[in-house]
């Protein structure tokens, strides 16, 4: 009978606790979220796209189709009629539009015509 007297005690403290951590867990998400402007993290994440995407490049340089996937360091290459081929080209574009940058569009508009 005592176990039954404690029960709605034990919820109420749990759900007290549970409270308090989702605060104090939401107030650090905000916080850091505030401390750097979104812009910065879309910027920064297109540089390191764009890192990402040079090695891709050279790896896959002079090789048949479109890289689509990487396992154990080897690029997995596919034709042009597989269902993934234009994500490459497509991410090649994304990548010009998000910098400008001449070379982007180059290597865009030939992995495009392969297509």
């Amino acid at each position: 009978m005592f176990d039954r007297d404690i029960r709605p005690a034990r919820r109420a403290a749990k759900t007290i606790i549970c409270s308090v951590l989702l605060a104090v867990c939401g107030s650090s998400a905000a916080h850091a979220a505030a401390a750097e402007p979104i812009a910065a993290v879309v910027d920064r994440d297109i540089q390191v796209a764009a890192a990402q995407y040079r090695v891709l490049l050279d790896r896959v340089a002079g090789k048949p189709g479109f890289p689509r996937s990487v396992a154990h360091g080897d690029v997995k290459m596919v034709g042009p009629g597989d269902w993934t081929a234009g994500f490459f080209p497509g991410s090649l574009w994304y990548l010009f539009e998000a910098t400008g940058d001449a070379a982007w569009k180059t290597a865009a508009m030939r992995y495009t015509a392969q297509t």
